[in-house]
């Protein structure tokens, strides 16, 4: 039987800071990975750069100190998300692996945890079942992840663990993902604009943002829309065909009057009254929403270009999505200590748990952050 202060099931962004930081503590650290090397997803995050954090998150400084101390540096762009200099996510990865070793850490890839059993006798100590083998660990950390871009990985078996030990999880569902729509708006695929975006559900405004929006042959894409998409909470009393989205070009122009100057160029149409304004296609769209009858009705051309609305059909699944929505819930951990309320001795960090962030690091720093505390208390 194989013993450690603390073993890790999971070595992605969460469990390997928290790796480092028991271990920098004397702890002798077992990680158990499922995939065949560590941090997998940390490669893909932030198009390939890994947005670390955010200027606007709370803790970003104890996070950037912590990265410091691994040897990397980070810097911030002009809207306070914050990258490696280097701007390369396998940099991230690669100093996070020299100090797992140099730390002494013990490692085991294409390792996926099958159970988990407490001894419910003494009170303390977790056997943990891994390929045909077990180990026994004081305490241990459940950072499997969430259920988000299975192809790295996480298909939920932290929240399968978390069951098994007692914890209650709040349905999961996949978010910063584009959103499918009802109309058929294929023409506009790879048309890019701006625009003030709101949802919403039943009349009622639930969310609102400006951004650039990106059409698909789907529906809607880009940072805003990923964000639009944390809101779309289907239960019972609520259905997708209950959503709609309103996007709103005008960015605070008077678009009327603009459009009553045009109208007054000799040779121009009511297909060319936003030409020069929004991408060719999109104008176009926009004039043939307005109806056949708008040639002479700029008034309802400004509506459609303030105001043009999409039925949601649905969100993007857990393919093209960035994160997981629900997870253990947070009622059940301490916070400040990221222990179970349930269970002595047992840790839950990143995705794993109940929370979700906008794009912008706020995930990544989550990660980090829930690392760390779990690292500096087991």
């Amino acid at each position: 039987m194989h013993k450690y202060d603390l073993i890790i099931a999971g070595g992605g962004a969460a469990g390997l800071v928290c790796a480092i930081t028991a271990a920098r503590r004397g702890k002798r650290v077992l990680i158990l990975e499922k995939n065949p090397a560590l941090g997998k997803k940390i490669y893909a995050t932030g198009n390939g750069r890994c947005n670390i954090t955010n200027k606007k998150c709370e803790n970003a400084a104890s996070v950037q100190a912590f990265f410091h101390s691994i040897g990397l540096e980070i810097m911030y762009d002009e809207e306070g998300w914050a990258y490696p200099m280097s701007r390369q996510a396998a940099d991230v990865v690669y100093l996070l692996e020299k100090q797992i070793r140099h730390l002494g850490v013990e490692v085991l890839c294409s390792r996926a945890v099958d159970w988990v059993d407490w001894n419910k006798k003494t009170g303390s100590g977790f056997k943990v079942s891994c390929s045909q083998e077990t180990y026994e660990s004081e305490k241990i950390l459940i950072s499997c992840g969430g259920k988000a871009a299975p192809k790295f990985g996480t298909t939920g078996d932290g929240f399968a663990l978390a069951q098994t030990l007692g914890h209650s999880i709040k349905r999961p569902i996949p978010v910063l993902t584009g959103i499918e729509c009802s109309d058929d708006i294929k023409k506009l695929k790879g048309v890019r604009a701006m625009a003030d975006c709101s949802l919403y559900c039943k009349g009622e405004k639930v969310f609102s943002e400006r951004g650039e929006v990106q059409f698909t042959d789907y529906g809607l894409s880009g940072i805003c829309i990923f964000n639009m998409s944390r809101f779309l909470l289907v239960g019972e009393d609520i259905s997708f065909s209950d959503y709609e989205i309103c996007l709103d070009f005008s960015m605070g122009r008077d678009i009327k009057t603009i459009l009553e100057e045009k109208k007054n160029v000799p040779g121009l149409t009511a297909a060319d009254a936003l030409r020069g304004i929004l991408p060719e296609e999109l104008g176009k769209y926009i004039v043939s929403r307005a109806g056949e009858s708008a040639g002479e009705s700029i008034e309802e051309i400004a509506r459609c270009y303030c105001g043009l609305t999409f039925s949601v059909k649905g969100a993007r699944g857990w393919q093209m999505a960035q994160c997981t929505k629900g997870g253990v819930s947070l009622d059940e951990i301490n916070m400040d200590t990221m222990e179970s309320k349930l269970t002595s001795g047992l840790f839950f960090a990143g995705e794993v748990i109940d929370y979700d962030g906008p794009c912008g690091g706020y995930n990544l720093q989550n990660a980090w952050e829930s690392g760390i505390k779990a690292g500096m208390n087991v």
